[in-house]
């Protein structure tokens, strides 16, 4: 890794923003970046150039996202899209928060409350979700995710996926399902502070292997 031996006003984590001027070590930048993400977990940190333009000059950081899910679990989100379709399933992944990445020890399925357009829309009823919330403390488990899918449509965020996205650090999976069948499968972390700046990014899914699945979260 390079020396960071230049003061620095910017680091860039999916979006250029300031960190304390004047620091001078490696990490010092690495705290920085936490600061900011706390989420992300920065594999290496680039400076370029040793020049101070301005009073700042930019670092660069490369952010890994991850979702580590067994894959019976994965394959049961799956099935629950095909299931619905051509209406959107829903549900709550429970699990734990470990260092920077979200690992998933249970699937809960949900029913999808929009009655008016359940072919593009989700909601899942309030006392349900307190419901999940419940169990999952009782299990020592915690919510770090939701899925749901997309029927006829591509496994990409839209933007009223964003704007009903309300669990910061969670992540939200999303199946597209054509014809009845699952197709691709993506994963996106829901970043930033407050509901002005939230943001969603894609996240990497690692699909456990039946050996992993007996020692995942031991």
């Amino acid at each position: 890794m390079p020396s960071a031996r230049t003061e620095f006003a910017a680091v860039v984590v999916a979006a250029r923003v300031p960190v304390p001027a004047r620091c001078g070590e490696t990490d010092e930048i690495f705290q920085a970046v936490a600061n900011v993400n706390p989420l992300a977990q920065v594999e290496w940190v680039l400076v370029f150039g040793d020049e101070v333009n301005g009073g700042c000059c930019e670092i660069e950081a490369e952010i890994n996202n991850m979702l580590t899910i067994k894959n019976a679990d994965y394959e049961q989100l799956r099935r629950h899209g095909e299931e619905t379709y051509p209406f959107e399933c829903c549900g709550v992944l429970l699990g734990q928060f470990t260092g920077h990445d979200r690992v998933v020890e249970e699937v809960v399925r949900c029913g999808n409350t929009r009655a008016d357009r359940p072919q593009d829309r989700y909601h899942i009823d309030p006392k349900e979700l307190i419901s999940v919330q419940r169990q999952a403390t009782g299990k020592g488990l915690e919510i770090v995710g939701f899925y749901h899918s997309h029927p006829d449509h591509p496994a990409r965020w839209s933007q009223t996926d964003l704007a009903e996205a309300h669990w910061l650090g969670c992540s939200y999976v999303i199946t597209s399902v054509d014809s009845g069948v699952a197709r691709d499968t993506n994963a996106f972390v829901l970043l930033g502070d407050t509901e002005e700046n939230k943001r969603l990014e894609n996240e990497e899914i690692h699909v456990a292997s039946p050996v992993e699945d007996r020692t995942i979260c031991r």
